[in-house]
């Protein structure tokens, strides 16, 4: 960790991937510790199904409070920066993502808070809306996506692409790409689909 933290290395902290392949829980307190930039994702289709950050957000914050046996680690506001300016940061881009500022890319996701899943929403002494966005929100809550300035979700909907032919297209793919490596499971294996 030492030497992540002396080269500048950044990590890409997967939680859910990380608990459903058994690999471990990242230590992400202890890199914090060590000045190293910790950003979330969601690794690949095979090991995190959803590839949902919103539950990649929620998962990283409560398997670090179990960890280290106390509810005040890895807070949400501490989380959501991981999620994007943190993000930014671990890929290079802090400069040009992560945050609204002027100068960089608008990139924009708007949630509709006004859901029985996210009361109450509150300002003031008793803001929570960061912890609703954390421990709360799902992925249907996102009405609008701008990305570098054009929206990409407007209502819900995908602007550019079709949503049917994505699907097609991409179970399409699976069953190509699972057919090419039945060759390399092994034989005490039934299916290719009992891996993971």
């Amino acid at each position: 960790m030492a030497l992540v933290a002396e080269t500048g290395t950044r990590v890409a902290h997967c939680p859910i991937s990380n608990l459903k392949l058994a690999s471990g829980v990242a230590p992400v307190v202890a890199m914090h510790q060590q000045g190293i930039i910790v950003g979330i994702g969601s690794d690949g289709v095979k090991e995190n199904n959803s590839l949902q950050l919103w539950d990649d957000m929620k998962v990283a914050s409560l398997l670090q409070k179990e960890r280290r046996m106390d509810p005040t680690l890895v807070s949400a506001p501490r989380v959501l920066r991981m999620a994007t300016i943190d993000g930014a940061r671990a890929l290079g881009l802090g400069d040009e993502i992560g945050s609204l500022e002027a100068g960089k890319k608008a990139d924009l996701t708007l949630v509709n808070l006004n859901k029985l899943h996210m009361v109450p929403v509150m300002s003031g002494e008793f803001y929570n809306v960061t912890h609703n966005l954390v421990y709360a929100a799902v992925p249907s809550d996102v009405e609008h996506v701008m990305v570098d300035g054009k929206w990409v979700v407007r209502d819900g909907a995908l602007v550019n692409a079709d949503e049917n032919e994505i699907i097609e297209q991409g179970t399409a793919a699976a069953v190509s790409l699972l057919e090419r490596r039945k060759q390399f499971v092994p034989d005490d294996i039934k299916s290719p689909s009992e891996i993971f």
